[in-house]
C-alpha cells in the first residue's frame, strides 16, 4: 500500500489517541512587570480542553524550568491545533499574555516520516504575541501521539528534576608564583580568594606578607557546600594584594567548570578527585587539553589573568568533590586546622620571621631595589639632621669671624 492509500485509509477511520506534551523549559522571556520581572506559568489548550498551571507559576524568572508532562485525549482526524501558551502571573491587574506556539498535531499524525521516529526529537519553538512579529522567547518541548490500541510501550518519560544531591568541594590552595609586585617597595602582600555562586560567599586564605619573588605559600584548605543539579558549577579563583590604607589590588583570576566531575560524583556516589589520571581520561578534551598543568599527580597550576586578559602569575591547587554523607564521616579542617589530612598541610614557607633587629625586618619587608632607595633616603635625612644640629655652631663661628 502506497503513501496516498495509507493516508486515505487513516483519514476515513477515526483513531482515538493519547497526546503527551513534554515541556522542559523556556528562555529569554520578556519582562512583564514593573521593575522588569516576569512570573511565568504554562497554559495548554486542545479541542476546548484547557490545562492551566497558574497556581504553579515561577516567580521572577526569564528562563524558567518546568520539566512537566501533560496529557490530552483526542481523535484523529478531528484534532485541532495544540496551543502552548505562557502567561505572566499578576495578583492585582490581571495576568499578561506572553506568547504562544501552535502545533498542528494532524500534520504529524498523518506524516509517515514523523511516525517513523521512535524517540521524538526535542523542539525549540518560538513564542509569538499577536501584537508583534518579534519572538517573545523560546520554549523547549517534545510531543508524542500514541494510538489507544497501539501495542507500543505507553509508559511516559520521567522528566521531573531529580532530588538535589549535596556535596562538599574541598579545595587546597598550595601556592602562587610569577605574581607581579604591586607595592612601591617591590613586594606584594598576596592572598587568594575562591567562590562558586557569589563574591559575598567567597572564602580567602591568610596573607603572605612582603613577597618579593612573586611567590606566595599558603597550604590552605577551603570547604564549599554545593547541591546538584544546579545552574552554577563554576569555581572562581582570584589572587589579590592586600593594602592597609587603600583598597586591595586585584592581581588575576581563573575559573573551573566542574559540571562533569560533579555529575560523575552524583552518578557513582563516590568521591571524585581532579587528579592527573582523571583529567587525562575524562576531562582533557572537554577542557581544551592544555588548561590544567599538573605539578604532581594531584595538584595543578592555573594561569591567573588580569583585567586586560594578560597572564599575571599562577596558582597551584588541589580539588576533591565528596558526597556530603562521606564528607561528614571523613572530616577535615579548614585552613590548616585539625583534622589535618588528605592531604596533610604543613605550615607555609618563605614568610616573614618577626625580629627586633630593624635591619633584619628591613631586609624582609623591602625589596633590594627599593631598599637601596630607602637607605639613600635615610643617609640623606641623617646628613640633613647633622647639618641642622651643627648649623648653630657654624653660624656662631662665622659671625665671630666677621666681628673679630
Amino acid at each position: 500500500m502506497n503513501y496516498q492509500e495509507e493516508l486515505a485509509r487513516l483519514m476515513m477511520v477515526e483513531t482515538n489517541c493519547l497526546v503527551r506534551v513534554y515541556i522542559l523549559d523556556a528562555d529569554e522571556l520578556p519582562p512583564k512587570d514593573i521593575g522588569g520581572s516576569c512570573d511565568p506559568y504554562l497554559k495548554l489548550k486542545l479541542n476546548g480542553e484547557v490545562i492551566s498551571e497558574r497556581n504553579n507559576y515561577i516567580k521572577d524568572s526569564h528562563n524558567p524550568d518546568f520539566n512537566k508532562m501533560f496529557e490530552f485525549h483526542t481523535p484523529f482526524p478531528g484534532s485541532g491545533l495544540l496551543k502552548i501558551q505562557l502567561w505572566d502571573h499578576d495578583r492585582v491587574f490581571g495576568d499578561d499574555f506572553i506568547g504562544e506556539t501552535l502545533v498542528d498535531l494532524e500534520d504529524r499524525f498523518f506524516s509517515p516520516e514523523w511516525q517513523s521516529i521512535k524517540n521524538k526529537p526535542v523542539e525549540f519553538r518560538q513564542l509569538y504575541h499577536q501584537s508583534t512579529k518579534v519572538s517573545q522567547g523560546v520554549i523547549k518541548c517534545w510531543i508524542e501521539i500514541i494510538p489507544a490500541d497501539s501495542n507500543q510501550n505507553s509508559i511516559p518519560w520521567v522528566i521531573t528534576p531529580r532530588p538535589p544531591t549535596d556535596f562538599e568541594v574541598r579545595l587546597v590552595i598550595w601556592e602562587t608564583k610569577g605574581v607581579e609586585s604591586m607595592d612601591w617597595e617591590g613586594t606584594t602582600d598576596v592572598y587568594c580568594r575562591a567562590y562558586f555562586d557569589s563574591v559575598e560567599k567567597s572564602k580567602r586564605t591568610d596573607i603572605h606578607y612582603r613577597s618579593m619573588t612573586g611567590k606566595g605559600s599558603f597550604n590552605y584548605r577551603m570547604k564549599f557546600h554545593i547541591s546538584h543539579p544546579s545552574k552554577d558549577h563554576i569555581l572562581n579563583l582570584q589572587v589579590w594584594d592586600a593594602d592597609a590604607f587603600s583598597n586591595n589590588d586585584f592581581i588575576g583570576d581563573a575559573s573551573l567548570n566542574l559540571i562533569l566531575p560533579i555529575e560523575d560524583a552524583t552518578l557513582t556516589n563516590k568521591p571524585v578527585q581532579l587528579n592527573k589520571r582523571y583529567y587525562e581520561s575524562f576531562l582533557q578534551d572537554y577542557m581544551g587539553g592544555s588548561e590544567l598543568k599538573f605539578y604532581d599527580d594531584n595538584s595543578f597550576w592555573l594561569d591567573m589573568k588580569d583585567k586586560n586578559g594578560q597572564i599575571n602569575g599562577q596558582m597551584r591547587v588541589e580539588l576533591n568533590i565528596m558526597p556530603k554523607e562521606q564528607a561528614d564521616s571523613y572530616q577535615v579542617g579548614e585552613g590548616r586546622s585539625d583534622p589535618n589530612h588528605s592531604p596533610f598541610l604543613p605550615p607555609p614557607v618563605g614568610r616573614i620571621v618577626w625580629s627586633l633587629n630593624p635591619w633584619t625586618m628591613l631586609n624582609q619587608c623591602v625589596a633590594p631595589a627599593a631598599r637601596n632607595k630607602v637607605l639613600c633616603g635615610i643617609c640623606c635625612i641623617f646628613c640633613i639632621v647633622i647639618f641642622i644640629l651643627l648649623l648653630p655652631n657654624i653660624m656662631g663661628q662665622v659671625i665671630t669671624g666677621i666681628i673679630f
